[in-house]
Parts: structure tokens; C-alpha cells; sequence
């Protein structure tokens, strides 16, 4: 039961999981008190956001005829939401509204709620907290790394500037060798690695994972021909299939799913690396690529079990967010 001391009142509904729904239609059953508490007009509105709604049924001088009284309602635009408010405008002069409950008759995306629940229970790690280089080193100083928005420079479009209350991990490189590598505290094995970089015009770094397998991150719009430095190149591996890369200055999408080496007992490597695929603004551009030692640059020039995630930042400006790194599922014999 819903009461509230005033003649309006909301109520909102969230589908498990936050999975979408499609309402039909839905019902609303009055309370046991005074008839002067039930809703006469309302609205009807969903969101998927829980912030921008939409709205879907309006009604005005409705009435309930009895206590306890269920009465349903179809819903005028029906659409596929997460979140359902009802928001009641007027009741019948009481200076209570009161509802006894609400029920939507939906159809559930049968899909969308597993993967919901999948993703709900995923296990991953954010090894930027978007706030402060706190979990990160840095390959010597002095460095141009901090935290903040990432903003191309108007006047010398190869380079970033910063503006405060971001959440992007930036570095404000204005040249070769004018900041330093930089790579997490965390080290990792197999990993689903899943980021966004904005480069500037002709800037470049790198996503070295393990701190020794680079992934080329480079300006290569427009290029008809992509080579082992151009933007999605394992170096020194293998060349992307394709140029997928965006405009500089432009957010872009990198999901990388990578093996991480094995080592026998005595430390003898048994397995290489390998890069099971890679996908950049949505497009696949590598796919089980073997990698027979550390790509040039890394951090230590060995291979390890374990190893951090690292940043080029001694060869120009870039930006970087959304930094996610989940496991994978371990390989079927």
C-alpha cells in the first residue's frame, strides 16, 4: 500500500535485472480508506535510464467504485522499458493520495534478461578509478599523465589539453620523449580487455599487455594501405585486416581477448601468447594471432605468467577510459 500526505503521488517500478519489458498494460487497486484518497488523473511513463521518460498512458476523472478495487488499464504507446513510473497529478480532495498496489502486464525479453543477469554477476576490474593515478607506475619522470576531460587543442591540433572534473586518463605529451610509460600496480594473466582511446592528429602510443605484447594505437584515418604501426597492428606480429580507425580526436572502441603465456614447472615456457581476437570500433581486425615473444618496448623484454597493463606515453598525446579487464573463459581441452 502507497500512501502519501499530499494530493499527488509517484510510484516507479524497475524490471529485474534492469532487463527491458514491453507493458501492455497495467492496473491500479484502491486502498481501504477514504474514497477521497484514490487517484482521479495520472500518467504513465517509462524510461530505460530511471532519468528521461516517456510517456506512455494519461488519464483524468477515473473512479473507483469500491474498496480494494482492482481496475485495469491498456497502455496507449507501448515500448520496451527497464524502469515504469506512475505519477498521480489529482485524487478526490483528500489530503492524502493512497493506492493499495500497482501491477504492469508485461512481456519479458527472454534474451535481454539473460544477459542481464549474466552481466549483473560478471567479475571484472576497472584498474582506473577515474579519479587519481592511484594503482598506477610510471616508466621513469618527469610525466605528463593526469586525470581529467581530454580536449583536442585548437591550436595545435596533435596535442590534448585538459579540462578539470573528467574522468579520462590523459596524457598531455606535446612531443617525442616529453612524458613516460605508464602501467598498473595490478598484473594479469588472460584477460578481456575492453577500453576507449582518443588519439590526436599524428600522436601515437600503445597498449602493451602484459606490459610486453603491444597493440598499435596511432592516428591512421584515411590510409588506404595499414602496416604493422598503423592503429590495431600487433607490432612486429601481425597487420590489421582492415583500417578501422576513426577521425583523430575521436573516442574509439578497442575489445581484446588475449592468452597470456604458460610456463612449466622449471619456468620453461610451454605456450606462446596469443591474441584470440581483437575488435576496433566494432570491426575485427585480428583474430588467433600467435605471438612468439615481447613485441619491442616492453616493459622488461621477458615474458612472464603475469604482467601489468602499460600505456605508451614517450611518443605524443592520448587519452584513455571506460578501462575494463575481465577473464576469460578457460580454454576447453
Amino acid at each position: 500500500k502507497y500512501c502519501v500526505s499530499a494530493p499527488t503521488l509517484w510510484v516507479q517500478v524497475e524490471a529485474v535485472k534492469n532487463a527491458k519489458t514491453k507493458a501492455l498494460a497495467y492496473a491500479l487497486t484502491s486502498a481501504n480508506d477514504a474514497p477521497g484518497r484514490d487517484p482521479r488523473s495520472w500518467k504513465l511513463l517509462g524510461s530505460n535510464d530511471g532519468e528521461t521518460w516517456k510517456e506512455l498512458d494519461n488519464r483524468a476523472g477515473e473512479d473507483f467504485d469500491d474498496r480494494y478495487q482492482q481496475r485495469a488499464f491498456g497502455i496507449n504507446t507501448p515500448g520496451k522499458y527497464s524502469h515504469y513510473k506512475l505519477e498521480v497529478t489529482a485524487n478526490h480532495g483528500d489530503s492524502h493520495t493512497q493506492i493499495a498496489d500497482i501491477a504492469l502486464m508485461a512481456t519479458y525479453d527472454a534474451v535481454a534478461l539473460a544477459e542481464a543477469e549474466a552481466k549483473a554477476h560478471e567479475p571484472r576490474v576497472k584498474p582506473f578509478n577515474g579519479e587519481n593515478l592511484t594503482g598506477w607506475r610510471f616508466r621513469g619522470n618527469p610525466h605528463q599523465w593526469t586525470v581529467g576531460t581530454a580536449i583536442v587543442d585548437p591550436d595545435n591540433p596533435e596535442c590534448l589539453l585538459v579540462k578539470e572534473g573528467g574522468d579520462e586518463l590523459i596524457n598531455l605529451a606535446r612531443g617525442h620523449g616529453q612524458s613516460r610509460d605508464i602501467f598498473t600496480t595490478c598484473k594479469y594473466g588472460d584477460m578481456h580487455l575492453e577500453l576507449e582511446v582518443m588519439v590526436p592528429k599524428n600522436s601515437n602510443s600503445g597498449i602493451y599487455l602484459q606490459g610486453e605484447y603491444e597493440v598499435q594505437v596511432l592516428d591512421s584515418y584515411g590510409r588506404d594501405e595499414v602496416g604493422m604501426g598503423d592503429m590495431g597492428a600487433i607490432y612486429s606480429a601481425s597487420v590489421p585486416r582492415l583500417n578501422a580507425a576513426k577521425e583523430p580526436g575521436e573516442w574509439q572502441t578497442y575489445e581484446i581477448h588475449f592468452r597470456a603465456p604458460q610456463f612449466d614447472d622449471a619456468g620453461k615456457k610451454i605456450q606462446n601468447a596469443r591474441v584470440e581476437k581483437v575488435t576496433l570500433n566494432g570491426q575485427l581486425i585480428q583474430e588467433d594471432v600467435e605471438i612468439q615473444g615481447s613485441t619491442g618496448g616492453g616493459l622488461t623484454g621477458r615474458e612472464h605468467a603475469l604482467g601489468p597493463l602499460m600505456f605508451q606515453g614517450d611518443h605524443g598525446a592520448v587519452a584513455y577510459r571506460n578501462i575494463t579487464v575481465k577473464p576469460l573463459p578457460e580454454e576447453e581441452e
